[in-house]
């Protein structure tokens, strides 16, 4: 690969922060357009046929992990390293996963001839399984370019993808077609997400080709297995709840809990886009000093806490108003799993730190043991409390093993670079929602739209009577917004 000039961005904190600003406007609108497919489905299909496509994408999901097989992550981390390996990971990432999904294929057609899975799940899944060659392809590409910072072109790839997806499902159930043809635009989304990426890395200057490595993949694969485990245990945790729903309960329920699952899902993009940004650096920093590290890691967390304990605090009190305005009154009986759900997501902010930093460092490793607590955890948990009380139930796991997850990273952290402090950075955000929540529940009438931006306006102004944003945060602000240019004459 020629090197194209891949450090635009400017550097330090600074440049950290203009990726994260890519990442997220990039997941916003991607998640916007995906959110767009969620609703569309909710409002097409019942209740019941949503619970199946939500179910189908379970299973793939567990099937696509495998077929990933850890490569994504390992990728950001040795490309941030060094720029030259592109051409070397990208061939033969694609190739394992190429081989791997058609393997996932083989074994799926042979273990439906002996299952007695509904024809839709089983033609759904066969589709999602060919459409994983495309996808795994464009998941490679995507690496690459996180690996070398260029977010800009991954905001853009990463939405015109989720464009592409929308539109085609929004013709396929507006023309009255219904779940497997439903499938298929997915399928034919990914071929042309893939098209998008390739040209967009060609544009770069990046080769892409080289002849394969059977020793780069024997070693790629050893030391992805611990991204592997560590996808996993966010899948088990997320996931498995359907699937444990579809065995136990109606496609009702999985329903109901899909739509809550899904509406708490559309903003997990917010911590990934901000890691999928600090990441690289970290990777970086790493090398230097582990004071660094913990610098860094601590100020990360401190933005992660202001923007994810508003969001628990705000969404369980208009949950009631959120879910029938989006999905319909059908989906009523999914309010108070969403309710639950959503301290998940907090979870997921105040910890989410802690795996990427470990990661910085090599000590991926340790994300296995937290896969393995949160396996038991969850699936124990899901298997008492699913049949007394069915989605509720499920919301409840999913929190609990967060939980415990959160815990085990928090300390792993502490051991291997040193303390966080989130207590002492959580105290005064957590006033500040308090307060912001007083003022929602004191203003039922008001309409949704108004309690959002009016709730909003409330937390900010008490970040900053609590001074839990100050001086410096502006000034680190007004840095952030000045050209990237300018910050590269600094």
């Amino acid at each position: 690969m020629s090197n194209p000039p891949l450090n635009a961005a400017g550097s330090g904190a600074v440049r950290v922060a203009h990726n994260s600003a890519y990442m997220l406007i990039s997941q916003v609108l991607s998640k916007l357009a995906a959110f767009g497919g969620v609703i569309l489905l909710a409002r097409y299909l019942d209740v019941a046929d949503f619970g199946t496509y939500a179910l189908a994408i379970a299973v793939i999901g567990i099937i696509s992990l495998v077929n990933e097989l850890g490569f994504n992550q390992l990728s950001v981390r040795e490309i941030a390293r060094d720029h030259d390996t592109v051409a070397a990971y990208v061939t033969n990432t694609i190739l394992v996963k190429l081989v791997l999904a058609s393997l996932a294929l083989l074994a799926a057609a042979g273990l439906f001839t002996f299952t007695g899975m509904a024809p839709d799940s089983r033609s759904i899944i066969l589709v999602f399984i060919v459409a994983l060659i495309p996808l795994g392809a464009f998941h490679s590409l995507v690496a690459v370019m996180q690996g070398v910072e260029r977010m800009g072109y991954l905001a853009l790839v990463s939405f015109l993808s989720e464009a592409v997806r929308l539109a085609l499902a929004a013709g396929v159930l507006i023309a009255g077609y219904r779940l497997v043809p439903l499938a298929w635009s997915y399928a034919a989304s990914c071929v042309i997400s893939l098209v998008i990426a390739w040209v967009m890395l060609r544009r770069l200057g990046c080769r892409l080709t080289a002849v394969p490595s059977w020793s780069l993949m024997r070693t790629m694969i050893a030391q992805s297995l611990p991204f592997l485990f560590y996808g996993a245990f966010f899948f088990i945790y997320f996931k498995i709840d359907l699937i444990m729903l579809a065995a136990m309960k109606s496609d009702e329920d999985v329903g109901t809990y899909a739509a809550a699952f899904r509406l708490m899902e559309s903003l997990m993009f917010i911590p990934a886009a901000i890691m999928g940004a600090v990441f690289p650096g970290l990777a970086r920093i790493t090398v230097a000093s582990r004071g660094s590290l913990l610098s860094a890691s601590r100020r990360t967390l401190r933005y992660m806490a202001m923007i994810g304990i508003p969001v628990g605090f705000g969404t369980a009190v208009l949950a009631g108003r959120i879910v029938p305005f989006l999905f319909g009154d059908a989906y009523l009986a999914s309010v108070l799993p969403l309710q639950i759900l959503i301290w998940s997501l907090v979870l997921t902010f105040l910890s989410c730190i802690c795996p990427v930093s470990l990661t910085s460092i090599n000590r991926q490793s340790l994300n296995v043991v937290v896969t393995g607590s949160g396996i038991a955890v969850n699936v124990g948990l899901n298997l008492f409390l699913i049949p007394r009380y069915s989605a509720i139930g499920a919301s409840i796991a999913t929190v609990l093993t967060e939980l415990v997850a959160g815990a085990l990273y928090l300390w792993f952290f502490k051991r291997h670079i040193g303390s966080l402090g989130l207590v002492r950075l959580a105290v005064r955000p957590v006033a500040a929602a308090a307060v912001m929540t007083t003022v929602l529940l004191a203003l039922p009438f008001l309409p949704l739209g108004m309690l959002v931006v009016l709730g909003a306006a409330i937390y900010t102004a008490m970040l900053f009577i609590t001074r839990a944003l100050g001086r410096t945060d502006l000034e680190f602000l007004a840095r952030l917004l000045k050209p990237a240019l300018a910050e590269r004459e600094a």
